[in-house]
C-alpha cells in the first residue's frame, strides 16, 4: 500500500527543524531551473500513462509549464539532449470542448495560442500535447496517448529529497587506496585522423592512445580486399609501437586505404574509428586545345575550367594572356568561383584574349606531426581558352540579375564543422557611374561571429559550421538603377554525433539490462553492436533493435565486457564504447565512511548512516539492542529512510546503547555496530569527509548535528576560511538529503578544490569539522612558458614550461599555438606532442622542440594539456622570441611575364610576404633564356627590393619563346628557384596588310566590311594578331572626323554602325597586336542603305482564332522621307510576358495587313509588336499589345501614367496589368 507523498513530506518536514527560506538541491540527473528540478527521460520510451506513472514513482509528475522562460528552458534542454525525440507533458485537450487545453493535474484551462509551433500542429489528432521539433523550432504539438515518447518529470526542489540513489563505479564493493588501483577495460582516448600525404616522406604515423587497467594491448588493422587484415603481419615496413602505428617508406598502391585501431585488455576489447591514409595527387589538363568561348558584347559570360583530376581539393586561380593573373578586387566585374568558371558580369571588346585556368592543389590542415605542407603545392595551367566577344550595341546600363548559378554553397553539401562558402554573382553593367553593392542577410535570425564577407562581400564565409548556422540566406545585389535579391536555404549534413552515448554499466546478476545509445546525424543513422570487437546479432539472451541493445538477465562471466554501438551514415561511422560488469557479492561496508560512536545532544536528532554495497542490492534492517526496529515514516520518532539510513528524534537517555545495521542478500549478509552516547552538549554526529569528485560532477558534504531543540543553533560552512554565501553562488547548496547541515557542491570546477569547514554554534559552545574536497578534471594551466635562448634554430624553438597540475589524471597530450609580428592570428603550431615526446629534467620543466616556424620572425607561444577528462586552459603568452636568420626557404610564387614594349623582355613574380623573407636584404636573382638554347648558361640580374618585376632589353628577338625563373635571395644567402616558367618577349609593330578590303551597305545606318586575314605568324605578325581596326569616314565632307572601330578577334569581316543612312563611307583596315597597328590597308568606298521606315503600324488588334491560334490585324505605315526606302513588308514579335524579347524570333509576314498566329498555349499572356521593314531595315515597333489564346486582354495606358513617375513606371504598370489579367487567364 503507498503512502501518500504529500502527507509524508508534511509530516517529516514538520519533525525537522526550520532551516529558513533555503532552496535545496536537485538530485544527480535532474535538470535544475530555478526551485523545480527537471528529469528528461529519452528511454525507455512511453505511452502516455506509462510515462506519467514512472514520474509519480519518483514523487514527481509529468512537466507543467507556467510561463515563457520555464518554455524557453525546457525547449533549451530539448535542442541539447535530441532533435529528433518528442517529449511528454501533463498537458492535454479537454474531452468535451474541441480545442480547450487543460492541465490534468489541475484542470486549469491553458491559453490556446501558449507555446505551439504553429497553427497545424495544435490541429493534429491526438489528446496528448507534447514538445516536437519542425525545421528549427521547437515547440508544442499534439499526439495520441498510445505513442511510444520520450517524456520530461517535474518536481519541486523542496520535494526532492526523498528521490536518492546510490550510483555505481568500478570501485564498487571494493577497498581501494588510489585510482591507480582500479581495474576496468580499454577506453580509447585519443583516436587517430584522416591523414593526406603530399609529398614523399622517409615515414609517418597513425596513433590511437588508450586508457585502461592492466595496460591495453595495441593491434592495427587493415580494410582490404573486404576483409581486416593485421597490419604488422604485412609487411617489416610497419612498426607498432605501443598505439602509435609507424610506417616507412608509404606509398601509394601499397599503403593508402582504411585503417582501425584496436585495444585490449583482460576485461575485453574496443575498437577506434576507421581512418582513411591517402595521397594527395594532381593530375594534368588535356592537351586538347579547348574550344573558344563566344560572347555577345555588353552581355555576361562565363568560361569553364577544363577538366583536371585531383585529390582531395584544389583552388582555381585565372591568367589572362601570357600570365596575368585576374585580380577581382581591382577588375570587379569578373569573378571567380569555387566551381572553377570565371564570370563576366558583363562582357566587352576588350575582354576578348586567351584565358588559361590554374589549379592548384589544397590541402586544409594536416592532423600527423611528421607531415608538413611543401612550400610551394603543385599546380597545373591549362591550355589558353579564347575568349571571342561579338560586336553589339550597347544596352546602357541595366541589371543587376543575379546570375542562375547562385547562391552558391560550397561545399555542395556542407556538413557540421566545414567551412562553408556562399556565393553571389550578379549580372549587368558595372562602373563608377552604376556600382554593384552586395550585401547579405539572415532571414531567420541573425550571423553568428563566425561570418566573414570577402571579394566585394559576394562571398559569404562560415567559419566551422555549426547547428546553429542553418537556415535562411539572402543576398541583395543594389546599384543605382534597380536591385535584385535570392535566398538560399543552407542546410547541413553531417556523420552521427553521438548525443546519448554509452555509460559503464554495474549491474546485478540476473538483473535486466537495456542499454540505449543514441546519435544525431543527417541522414539518419543504422546502428550496430559490437562485443570486444565482435558483431553482436540477436540471439536468446541478447536482443537487439537498432540503438537498444538488451540482456533479459544478466550472467556473471558470460556478458561481461566492452561493448561498443556504432552509428553510421554515408558521412561516417562514430563508435561509443563502454564497460558491462555483472555484479555477484555478498554485502560489504568496505567504503563506508560512517562514524560508529556517535554522541547526541538530548533532545536533539541523529542520523546512523548504512552505506552498505553488495549485488544484488541489499535489504537493509535495524536493530536496536538486539530488537528489530520497525519502520514506520509516518509516526515513529526512530525512521529507517528511503536510503536505508536510520533517523533518531528527539533523543533520550532510552536511545543510548548499541544500534546495528544488516545489509542482507543471497549471497550472504554484513553488519555494521553503531554506539550512540547520549549527552548534554551540542555534537556533530556526522562530520564530513574527504572527498574526490569529477569536474561537473556533484559532492555532497554530510555535517549532520545532534542538539536539544530547545537551543538555539546556526550552521555555517567555510570555504578554505571564506564563509560560503548561498544566495550568490550557484555552486553551494543545501543538501536535500540533510537539509539542516549537508552542503551540496553542484558541478564542480576545479577551483572547488580546498578545505571545507562546517561549524555548528549554540548559546552554549561552538563545535566545528572539515575536510578536503577534491576536483579530478583536465589538467590546469600551464605556466612558466618560455623558450630556451640556447637552442634557437632558423624554423624551430625550443619552448620549455613548468608542467600543470595534472588534477587526478594523468596528462596525455600537449597542443602548442603560435603568432607573430607579422602574423598577428593565434594559429595551431603543433598539436597532439604525446608525452613520449616531451623531455623532462632534473628541476621539473618540461621541453619540446617546435619546427616549421619562419626565420628572422617575432613569435609568442602559448600551449595546453589534456587529459582523459579534457582539455586545460591555455597558458599566458610567452615573451617574444626571434628565430634566427636565414636565406629564404620559399621560391617566389606565379611568376608570369610577357608584354611590355617593344624589344624588351618582361618578366614579373608575386614577392615574398614579410615573414617569408628569412632576414634582412630581400632581393631577386632573376634567370632568363631562349628556350631554343636549353643547356647553355641563364643571363642573370639581381635587383634588392621587395620588387615584383624586371625589364631586360632582347633586342630584335620580338615575341621570342624565353625561359625565365626567380630566385630570391637576403643578406644570409640564397633560396630555392622557382620552377622554370616559359613566356615571350614584347611583340613589334605587325608588318601584315588586309587586302581585299570590300564594303557593302548592310541597312541605312550600318556598312558590312570584309577583308581577307593577315596571316598569323611571328614573321608577318612578329606576335600574335590581336584583332583589327576598322577606320572611316564620311566621303562628301571637307574635313570629316576620322572614326574607327576594333574588333578583338581574328575574323575578316565586322558590321560599321552608327552611320547615316544613304550616304558614302571610305573605309581603311589595320591589324594590331599587343605592340599597336600595323600598316593601313587600300581604301575602299562603300556606301549605306536608305533609312528605314520611320512610322511604326497602329491599330494592332487581336482576336481569338483556333485552338492554339489567334488572328492579329494591324495597320500599315506610309512612307514619307526622301531618304526612306519603299516599305518590303511586315515583321510580327509574338513572345510570352514571362520570357525575354528576342528580335531574331520575329516572323516576316509580308505585305499584308493581317497574320495568324500560331502554336500558341493555353493560361499564357503575350504580347505582341508588329513592325515595317525596307531595305533600309526595320522600323519603329507598335506599341505592345497583350492577349491570350481567348483574345485581345484591353489596356488603357492613359489609366495608368498618372499613377507613376518615370522611375517606377514599368513596376506599376506590372502589377496592376498583372492583377487585371490573372482572372482573365483562370477562366479561359
Amino acid at each position: 500500500m503507498l503512502i501518500s507523498l504529500t502527507f509524508v513530506l508534511y509530516y517529516v518536514y514538520a519533525i525537522i527543524p526550520s532551516v529558513g527560506s533555503r532552496i535545496f538541491d536537485c538530485p544527480s540527473g535532474w535538470e535544475t531551473y530555478i526551485n523545480h528540478c527537471y528529469k528528461y527521460v529519452r528511454y525507455p520510451k512511453k505511452n502516455f500513462h506509462e510515462a506519467s506513472l514512472a514520474c509519480k514513482l519518483d514523487g514527481a509528475a509529468l512537466v507543467k509549464v507556467e510561463d515563457f522562460a520555464e518554455n524557453e528552458f525546457i525547449k533549451s534542454k530539448i535542442k541539447q539532449y535530441s532533435r529528433s525525440l518528442q517529449w511528454y507533458t501533463d498537458a492535454t485537450v479537454n474531452d468535451n470542448v474541441r480545442n480547450l487545453f487543460v492541465w490534468r493535474s489541475s484542470g486549469n484551462q491553458i491559453r490556446k495560442n501558449l507555446f505551439w509551433i504553429d497553427e497545424t500542429e495544435m490541429q493534429r489528432e491526438g489528446s496528448s500535447i507534447i514538445y516536437s521539433q519542425k525545421g528549427n523550432m521547437v515547440g508544442w504539438s499534439r499526439s495520441p496517448d498510445t505513442a511510444q515518447l520520450s517524456y520530461i518529470c517535474e518536481i519541486s526542489r523542496v520535494e526532492a529529497f526523498p528521490i536518492l540513489k546510490r550510483t555505481r563505479d568500478y570501485g564498487y564493493g571494493k577497498l581501494l587506496r588510489n585510482r591507480n588501483e582500479i581495474r576496468k577495460g580499454p577506453t580509447i582516448t585519443i583516436d587517430a585522423a584522416d591523414t593526406v600525404i603530399i609529398e614523399s616522406s622517409k615515414y609517418i604515423f597513425l596513433e590511437c592512445v588508450a586508457d585502461g587497467n592492466p595496460r591495453p594491448v595495441y593491434k592495427w588493422h587493415r580494410f582490404q580486399d573486404n576483409t581486416t587484415v593485421e597490419v604488422t603481419a604485412l609487411d617489416s615496413h610497419y612498426t607498432l609501437t605501443n598505439g602509435r602505428l609507424i610506417i616507412s617508406n608509404p606509398i601509394d598502391n601499397r599503403d593508402a586505404g582504411y585503417y582501425q585501431c584496436s585495444a585490449e585488455n583482460e576485461f575485453g576489447k574496443v575498437m577506434g574509428n576507421i581512418v582513411l591514409l591517402s595521397f594527395a595527387y594532381l593530375g594534368d589538363f588535356s592537351n586538347v586545345i579547348p574550344e573558344p568561348v563566344y560572347a555577345d558584347a555588353y552581355e555576361s559570360t562565363s568560361i569553364h575550367c577544363s577538366h583536371i583530376s585531383f585529390k582531395p581539393a584544389i583552388t582555381y586561380q585565372w591568367v589572362i594572356g601570357d600570365m596575368n593573373f585576374v585580380r577581382t578586387t581591382k577588375q570587379k566585374y569578373m569573378f571567380i568561383s569555387r566551381n572553377g568558371q570565371l564570370y563576366f558580369s558583363e562582357v566587352s571588346s576588350a575582354d576578348m584574349g586567351e584565358y588559361r585556368c590554374l589549379a592548384t592543389l589544397f590541402i586544409k590542415h594536416h592532423i600527423n606531426d611528421v607531415d608538413h605542407i611543401p612550400s610551394q603545392l603543385p599546380s597545373r595551367i591549362s591550355n589558353a581558352i579564347r575568349l571571342i566577344v561579338r560586336n553589339k550595341i550597347s544596352k546602357g546600363k541595366w541589371g543587376p540579375v543575379i546570375h542562375n548559378d547562385f547562391i552558391a554553397a560550397f561545399p555542395t553539401q556542407p556538413t557540421i564543422g566545414d567551412d562553408v562558402y556562399l556565393e553571389c554573382f550578379a549580372q549587368g553593367s558595372s562602373d563608377d557611374s552604376n556600382k554593384m553593392i552586395y550585401s547579405w542577410s539572415k532571414v531567420d535570425g541573425k550571423f553568428s561571429d563566425r561570418v566573414i564577407l570577402s571579394d566585394l562581400n559576394r562571398v559569404l564565409l562560415i567559419k566551422e559550421a555549426r547547428w546553429e548556422d542553418e537556415g535562411q540566406y539572402k543576398c541583395t545585389v543594389q546599384s543605382q538603377i534597380a536591385q535584385d535579391e535570392r535566398v538560399y536555404s543552407l542546410r547541413f549534413q553531417n556523420k552521427p554525433i553521438m548525443s546519448m552515448p554509452l555509460k559503464p554499466q554495474f549491474v546485478d546478476i540476473d538483473s535486466k539490462v537495456v542499454w540505449h545509445c543514441e546519435a544525431f546525424s543527417k541522414p539518419n543513422p543504422s546502428y550496430t553492436w559490437y562485443k570486444n570487437g565482435i558483431l553482436l546479432r540477436t540471439s536468446e539472451d541478447v536482443v537487439i533493435s537498432a540503438n537498444i541493445l538488451i540482456i533479459n538477465v544478466a550472467k556473471k562471466g558470460h556478458h561481461d565486457g566492452m561493448y561498443q554501438c556504432v552509428a553510421k551514415n554515408k558521412y561516417g561511422t562514430t563508435y561509443s564504447s563502454a564497460q558491462l560488469s555483472v555484479l555477484a557479492f555478498k554485502p560489504n561496508f568496505l567504503r563506508s565512511k560512517a562514524l560508529t560512536n556517535i554522541k547526541g545532544a538530548m533532545g536533539g536528532n541523529i542520523t546512523l548512516l548504512c552505506e552498505a554495497e553488495g549485488a544484488p542490492q541489499p535489504n537493509i534492517t535495524w536493530k536496536q539492542k538486539g530488537k528489530e526496529i520497525m519502520n514506520d515514516l509516518t509516526a515513529s520518532r526512530i525512521q529507517q529512510l528511503p536510503n536505508g539510513y536510520l533517523r533518531i528524534q528527539k533523543l533520550n537517555a532510552n536511545d543510548q546503547g548499541i544500534y546495528s545495521c544488516t545489509a542482507s542478500n543471497k549471497f550472504g549478509q554484513a553488519t555494521l555496530t553503531f554506539n550512540i552516547v547520549v549527552t548534554e552538549a551540542l555534537v556533530i554526529t556526522t562530520k564530513p569527509q574527504n572527498t574526490e569528485v569529477n569536474v561537473n560532477e556533484t559532492a555532497t558534504l554530510r555535517c549532520d548535528a545532534s542538539y536539544n531543540p530547545s537551543m538555539d543553533t546556526v550552521h555555517e560552512w567555510f570555504f578554505n576560511d571564506i564563509k560560503i554565501d548561498f544566495e550568490n553562488n550557484q555552486h553551494f547548496s543545501l543538501s536535500a538529503e540533510d537539509p539542516v547541515g549537508g552542503l551540496v557542491i553542484r558541478n564542480a570546477r576545479i577551483q572547488h578544490s580546498g578545505y571545507y569547514t562546517c561549524i555548528v554554534k549554540s548559546t552554549i559552545n561552538k563545535i566545528k569539522a572539515r575536510a578536503f574536497l577534491s576536483v579530478k578534471g583536465a589538467p590546469g594551466e600551464v605556466s612558466g612558458l618560455a623558450a630556451d635562448g640556447e637552442n634557437i634554430g632558423r624554423s624551430s624553438v625550443h619552448l620549455k614550461w613548468v608542467p600543470p597540475p595534472d588534477n587526478g589524471f594523468p596528462i596525455s597530450i600537449y597542443t602548442v599555438y603560435s603568432r607573430s609580428i607579422d602574423q598577428p592570428e593565434w594559429k595551431l603550431q603543433r598539436s597532439k606532442i604525446l608525452m613520449s615526446s616531451i623531455r623532462m629534467d632534473d628541476t621539473g620543466f618540461h621541453s619540446v622542440t617546435i619546427s616549421g616556424l619562419h626565420s628572422n620572425q617575432d613569435y609568442q607561444f602559448c600551449i595546453s594539456a589534456a587529459n582523459i577528462e579534457g582539455v586545460g586552459d591555455l597558458s599566458r603568452p610567452s615573451s617574444y622570441i626571434r628565430t634566427l636568420s636565414s636565406p629564404p626557404l620559399m621560391p617566389p610564387k606565379a611568376v608570369t611575364g610577357g608584354g611590355g614594349k617593344v624589344k624588351t623582355l618582361v618578366i614579373e613574380w608575386s614577392p615574398l610576404e614579410i615573414w617569408e623573407q628569412g632576414g634582412p636584404g630581400i632581393g631577386y636573382s632573376v634567370y632568363w633564356r631562349l628556350k631554343t638554347n636549353i643547356g647553355e648558361n641563364w643571363s642573370n640580374e639581381r635587383i634588392r627590393g621587395s620588387l615584383s618585376s624586371f625589364v631586360t632589353y632582347v633586342a630584335d628577338k620580338f615575341y621570342t619563346e624565353y625561359e625565365v625563373k626567380i630566385q630570391a635571395f637576403n643578406d644570409f644567402g640564397f633560396g630555392p628557384n622557382s620552377t622554370i616558367h616559359t613566356i615571350f618577349s614584347a611583340e613589334d609593330m605587325p608588318l601584315g596588310v588586309p587586302v581585299n578590303v570590300f564594303a557593302a551597305d548592310y541597312n541605312g545606318t550600318a556598312m558590312d566590311v570584309t577583308w581577307d586575314p593577315v596571316s598569323d605568324t611571328r614573321e608577318v605578325m612578329r606576335g600574335r594578331v590581336q584583332g583589327y581596326q576598322v577606320n572611316y569616314w564620311d566621303r562628301d565632307k571637307d574635313e570629316p572626323i576620322r572614326y574607327s572601330v576594333r574588333q578583338y578577334n581574328t575574323e575578316g569581316k565586322t558590321v560599321v554602325i552608327g552611320l547615316l543612312p544613304n550616304a558614302y563611307y571610305l573605309v581603311t583596315v589595320q591589324v594590331f597586336n599587343t605592340a599597336g597597328l600595323g600598316p593601313v590597308s587600300e581604301t575602299y568606298l562603300g556606301t549605306t542603305g536608305m533609312e528605314a521606315p520611320g512610322a511604326y503600324p497602329t491599330e494592332v488588334n487581336v482576336y481569338s482564332h483556333g485552338p492554339d491560334s489567334v488572328l492579329v490585324t494591324f495597320r500599315g505605315v506610309t512612307v514619307e522621307s526622301v531618304d526612306a526606302d519603299t516599305v518590303s513588308g511586315y515583321k510580327l514579335c509574338c513572345w510570352k510576358v514571362q520570357e525575354k524579347y528576342d528580335l531574331e524570333k520575329c516572323i516576316e509576314v509580308g505585305l499584308v495587313s493581317q497574320y495568324v498566329v500560331t502554336g500558341l498555349e493555353k493560361h499564357f499572356l503575350y504580347n505582341v509588336r508588329v513592325m515595317a521593314s525596307s531595305a533600309g531595315g526595320d522600323g519603329k515597333r507598335s506599341e505592345a499589345t497583350y492577349f491570350t489564346l481567348g483574345g485581345q486582354i484591353p489596356f488603357d495606358q492613359s489609366q495608368f501614367d498618372v499613377l507613376a513617375t518615370a522611375s517606377n513606371l514599368s513596376a506599376i504598370k506590372i502589377l496592376i496589368v498583372a492583377s487585371i489579367i490573372i482572372n482573365f487567364i483562370l477562366q479561359l
